[in-house]
């Protein structure tokens, strides 16, 4: 075989791509088999096309530079190019050209390696690098959180637990009424803030693992409102808050201003005590307001709410991580305030699970508002005029002859009970199981009232209660409770309690609860 069919034949035959290209107008002049199958182009188009054909779009500037630099190299190796088949899919390639002059023209021959599989194996890897470097930069974030969090934690823990703690110690000395007034309140005071850290990691934990219950119903954001301003104000007295004007606010242009939401009444209450809350934390005087009114986005009907504040403001750069778990804005800020940074976090989560947005706009130095949206029920009910509640706090309850079941094994929670029912003059069968519960229940025919503990030894408070509603179904039994996880309410009802009582239980509501219940 002659020298020039040799070299025809190993071109034509060779497993790469292979062709000749004029280095002046960029024409394809030769190509071989190899090119046309993996190209998809015939022979016969190839040599109507020039090298820029076979180049992405955003590629071909780039291309013709390279080609201007590279003209005098004789040799070019491993050059990466991207390459345009007649499919239209890209694939990326290895680039080894020579110079020679072909049929009198000044020419490269080129042999092209597919490294598309190659390439995308080494982005993957430099995209794993990223990850686990990423990865590893959030876990030391992660961790520095978490352990500013548990500083913080046992901080705000401590400092309640040791004004209860050590205020009880004083107490049952000779004192006079008006320190045991003032340690009295003390305690009561850092036993709420304790209660509360504690709701909040219990409602962090529910959430994430997706056993918080939404309980959707009608509500009167009028009674809500109402009911929001007892719990604030009282909050505002316990922090001192007294150069702080606390105020309700609403849009009420016309009588058909939609008035009643569908949402969960608990937990709207929830995240408006949190960021009013909030708002007490970082005003120390000024103003507070809030309230609520109805917009459209998208054709679709919401209520507004918003708690705005005269406060110490939010530094710009911190308002994107402000709504994060166990993000506080300022260390020193926290500090002073105190918070163990959770209310936030707590608050948008449930917006966001009751069909909502929440956002904040501030100013530092000048105050914040946050806002948040629920979807909105139409209704062609008057407005009730928002009035302050009642409190119920100086009502006296008189239940003289009637006799209340009290099932509860824990001795503490027995005499607190006691000492609130006292001035009632309700009488009072204790139980310390639930055994011993149905056994006096189903044996004493003047009992009016059965408050039942779930968490009972021997047998629980829901036994007991089937037990004792399928002899005397017409007695009424109150659970007592701390339901927060999902279906706890569900079984108490479920399993023929009539009603329940949420711990730490609050004296008024058991006073209405037994005024509500104890007819005999």
């Amino acid at each position: 075989m002659e020298k020039n069919n040799l070299a025809d034949y190993l071109f034509e035959h060779n497993p790469q791509p292979m062709w000749i290209y004029d280095v002046n107008t960029l024409k394809f002049l030769k190509v071989n088999n190899t090119a046309i199958a993996k190209y998809g182009y015939s022979k016969d188009e190839f040599l109507k096309m020039t090298i820029k054909d076979i180049r992405p779009s955003d590629d071909v500037e780039l291309l013709i530079k390279d080609v201007k630099e590279t003209r005098e190299k004789i040799n070019i190796t491993n050059k990466n190019w991207r390459h345009l088949l007649k499919s239209d899919e890209i694939i990326r390639v290895e680039i080894n050209s020579h110079s020679l002059v072909y049929e009198g023209r000044d020419a490269r021959l080129v042999v092209v390696r597919d490294i598309t599989d190659l390439f995308n194996a080494r982005e993957k890897e430099k995209k794993l690098i990223s990850d686990l470097i990423e990865a590893k930069n959030r876990a030391e974030e992660s961790d520095k959180i978490k352990t500013i969090f548990l500083a913080t934690m046992s901080h705000e823990l401590r400092t309640p637990l040791n004004a209860i703690i050590g205020f009880s110690d004083l107490i049952s000395e000779d004192l006079t009424k008006e320190d045991i007034d003032s340690y009295a309140t003390t305690i009561n005071k850092s036993g709420r803030h304790l209660l509360s850290l504690i709701e909040e990691l219990f409602d962090i934990s529910l959430i994430e693992s997706g056993q918080i219950k939404l309980n959707f119903e009608k509500v009167e954001l009028a009674d809500v409102l109402n009911e929001i301003f007892a719990i604030i104000s009282r909050e505002q007295k316990l922090m001192g808050r007294k150069s702080v004007k606390l105020s309700i606010s609403s849009s009420m242009d016309t009588k058909r201003d939609n008035r009643i939401i569908v949402t969960d009444k608990k937990r709207l209450k929830q995240i408006f005590v949190n960021l009013l809350k909030n708002a007490l934390k970082f005003t120390e005087k000024g103003i507070i307001e809030y309230g609520y009114r109805p917009i459209t986005i998208d054709n679709k009907n919401f209520l507004q709410f918003f708690v705005k504040d005269s406060g110490i403001g939010i530094p710009e750069n911190k308002l994107n991580i402000i709504f994060e778990e166990f993000h506080q804005e300022d260390a020193v800020q926290v500090k002073r305030f105190s918070g163990a940074g959770l209310g936030l976090s707590i608050s948008k989560k449930l917006v966001e699970n009751l069909g909502g947005n929440i956002w904040v706009e501030s100013t530092l130095n000048q105050g914040s508002t946050f806002l948040f949206t629920l979807p909105l029920i139409k209704t062609d009910n008057d407005f009730i005029n928002i009035k302050k509640g009642d409190s119920m706090d100086n009502i006296s309850y008189d239940f003289s002859g009637k006799r209340l079941l009290l099932a509860e094994d824990d001795e503490p929670s027995y005499l607190l009970l006691k000492a609130i029912l006292k001035r009632t003059s309700i009488l009072i069968s204790r139980a310390k199981s639930g055994r011993e519960a149905v056994n006096i229940a189903l044996s004493d025919d003047t009992i009016s009232l059965v408050l039942m503990d779930i968490n009972m030894p021997d047998m629980n408070g829901f036994e007991a209660t089937k037990i004792i509603k399928k002899e005397k179904p017409h007695l009424p039994i109150i659970a007592q409770t701390a339901y927060s996880i999902s279906g706890d309410r569900e079984k108490i009802l479920e399993a023929g309690c009539d009603d329940y009582l949420s711990k730490p239980i609050s004296k008024t509501e058991l006073f209405k609860i037994i005024e509500k219940y104890a007819k005999g």
